[in-house]
Parts: C-alpha cells; sequence; structure tokens
C-alpha cells in the first residue's frame, strides 16, 4: 500500500509540476498597489491595453512567456523596418514574494502554424538577448524590462506576424503574479511554455499578459522570403 501511494503521490506531483492545472484567481489590478511604472517607448507592439487584473500566486518560473502581434506599420514615421528595442512584462510582486533575486531575457522570434490546434504560435528565435538581472527588494507592481542589442537584432519588415517573449529564468519559492492587459482570454493571441511545447494561455481561462515591445524604425528590412529567419540572419550579419 506504501508503494501504491508514493506511486500516487508521484503522478499528482507530476501533473501540478506540468501547468496544465493552474488555477486562475483574478484580482483586480485598483486593490494592487501600482509604484510608477517606467515609461514606454512611442511606437509598442503587443499587448499595450490597459492594465487590468493580476492572476494571484501564478508564476512559478523557470518559464517564458510570449504573446503574437500583427507587425502594421505604426504612425511613427517608419519608411521601412523596424527593430525590437525592449521587451517588457508586468508582474505583481506580493509581500511575501519579496525579496526575490530575478533574472531573465527577451525574445522576437517568428511564428508557425500548430497544425494540431489552428493556431499561430511562437516559432524559431529571430533574437535572444542577453540575461539582465532584478533584485526586487519591495511588494508591488514592475515593469520588468530587457533591453535588446540593436547591432545584433536583425531589421524585421512590416506585414507579417512575429512574437515577443519574456524569459523568466528564476525559480520562484513564492510565486508573483502575472498581470493581464485584457478582461477575456483571446485563444492564439498568448502562450506559456510547458515541457516541450507552447501552451496557449486561454486554454488556462487566462487573459493576455502585459507584454509589448518598444521599438524603433530602421533599414533595410529583412526582405519577404521563402527561407527561414535562420537563413536570412545570416545574410545580414
Amino acid at each position: 500500500m506504501r508503494i501504491l501511494i508514493t506511486i500516487l503521490a508521484c503522478l499528482i506531483l507530476a501533473v501540478s509540476a506540468s501547468g496544465v492545472d493552474r488555477p486562475v484567481e483574478e484580482v483586480p489590478l485598483t486593490e494592487v498597489a501600482q509604484p510608477t511604472l517606467a515609461p514606454v517607448g512611442v511606437c509598442v507592439f503587443g499587448n499595450d491595453a490597459i492594465l487590468t487584473f493580476a492572476i494571484g500566486d501564478w508564476m512559478q518560473g523557470n518559464e517564458s512567456y510570449a504573446i503574437l502581434f500583427d507587425a502594421d506599420r505604426p504612425e511613427c514615421g517608419c519608411a521601412a523596418g523596424f527593430q525590437v528595442e525592449a521587451v517588457h512584462m508586468h508582474i505583481n510582486f506580493g509581500p511575501e514574494d519579496v525579496p526575490v533575486f530575478l533574472e531573465a531575457s527577451a525574445s522576437f522570434m517568428e511564428t508557425t502554424l500548430n497544425e494540431s490546434t489552428g493556431c499561430m504560435q511562437p516559432g524559431a528565435e529571430i533574437y535572444r538577448s542577453p540575461v539582465r538581472s532584478f533584485n526586487i527588494v519591495n511588494p508591488g507592481l514592475y515593469d520588468i524590462s530587457v533591453p535588446v542589442d540593436l547591432e545584433s537584432c536583425p531589421c524585421a519588415k512590416f506585414g507579417f506576424e512575429y512574437a515577443v517573449g519574456m524569459n523568466i529564468l528564476t525559480r520562484f519559492e513564492s510565486f508573483p503574479d502575472v498581470v493581464t492587459g485584457r478582461t477575456a482570454p483571446m485563444s492564439c493571441s498568448s502562450y506559456t511554455t510547458a515541457p516541450g511545447y507552447w501552451y496557449d494561455l486561454s486554454r488556462y481561462g487566462l487573459a493576455d499578459p502585459k507584454i509589448f515591445a518598444d521599438i524603433v524604425c530602421c533599414s533595410p528590412a529583412v526582405p519577404d522570403d521563402d527561407r527561414s529567419w535562420g537563413s536570412l540572419k545570416s545574410l545580414y550579419r
């Protein structure tokens, strides 16, 4: 019987660790202390909606979050292409979550079709930033902002769908809150990593996290081509 109980306990832990059954408890941000956030760029791609909810005790760490966006030409004077200048993700840390030393990196990705779901999802990385460290001492709402090396990040072309993501490289002992920027879940829009694959956050009943990218104009843009981003990038290094 002890052996059976041990096996069952291990199975329960494995299912919990997969993240599939993570509960969503929404707390309106009017009830959350909100320190002044860092200003964002004039041109933004991603989830630039108003902060809505803090999803309590949800972020476990050692995981990535990403949001898809259509790169329509913005109204900020870009004539040719764009570069990601920084990626932001808003995270709320409660009194029990601090102090904590957070390490994170940012990703700019192409998108790919998941044929089993019919959804576009994050694909191959176009660029991944160096790791940035944050020493979170006080509880509150933080804009985790990771800058991009413009010398290494390609100039991307408008008119395509891309994804930006935040890679949380710290495993939390106490789980901080994911902050959303929409009131209702949208399928095929935002993702987190489950073991070995990207998992649609709407399947948890979770609205899009507040993830977005500041962009700057650039030229020449990487042209539309049937080859992969990996082979195209090699032409522009």
